[in-house]
């Protein structure tokens, strides 16, 4: 409330929208707040790099690891284990598992693809001819994450929507599919079809606290 004044001991920063104040790293796709213990981070890629740096009015000291492809999506994760680990988007590489508890030793648990499977698709072809009973399958373009206490939802630009327990991913050995993927509980096919490419892949996903999963 504006008429109760500025409280005692802090000052009211007003925020210059015309002027950039930092730019931290480039060809960056990702970033996420970090909340541990006395100090925010900001969690952010520069490509396939993974990087950490304090939220704060000067600049910090950054943390970089590298991995395996280049960054679509980072979800920070406080698990019950005490750990705070950032869930990763690595395109066809699937997601990664990061330890950033501390930091200066960030550490990668591993990196899973995600498989996916769809037959009985009909699509038209450039001449226009029906092309009926098309199979579409391989390691997913994982594009967005999000999650709940239990449950972990990957958005898969090539496929749909997966659903897998938290605890399938986040553990140093990942629950996985005969094939040596992630273990999936559950999934839902939306892309349609009226040429050869398809459309409707999920973009984003956002988890509302009325149960349903949103999707970009």
């Amino acid at each position: 409330d504006a008429s109760l004044g500025t409280p005692e001991g802090e000052a009211i920063v007003e925020a210059f929208l015309t002027e950039k104040a930092i730019q931290i790293g480039g060809a960056t796709t990702a970033v996420a707040r970090a909340d541990m213990g006395d100090t925010d981070w900001a969690v952010y890629n520069m490509a396939n790099r993974l990087a950490m740096t304090p939220i704060q009015n000067t600049a910090g000291a950054v943390h970089e690891i590298e991995l395996e492809n280049f960054i679509q999506d980072i979800l920070i994760v406080p698990y019950d284990d005490g750990r705070t680990y950032a869930l990763v988007a690595v395109r066809e590489s699937g997601i990664a598992v990061v330890d950033i508890t501390d930091p200066a030793a960030m550490q990668v648990l591993h990196t899973t693809p995600v498989n996916y499977y769809q037959d009985g698709i009909t699509f038209a072809e450039g001449g226009g001819d029906l092309v009926t009973d098309v199979i579409i399958e391989g390691h997913g373009f994982i594009k967005s994450l999000e999650a709940d206490d239990t449950n972990l939802w990957i958005a898969d630009e090539s496929y749909g929507i997966h659903r897998t327990a938290l605890a399938n991913v986040i553990s140093a050995t990942p629950a996985l599919e005969d094939d040596g993927t992630l273990l999936i509980d559950d999934e839902v096919y939306p892309l349609q079809y009226s040429g050869e490419p398809p459309w409707g892949a999920p973009a984003d996903l956002q988890l509302h606290a009325d149960g349903n999963l949103y999707a970009a």
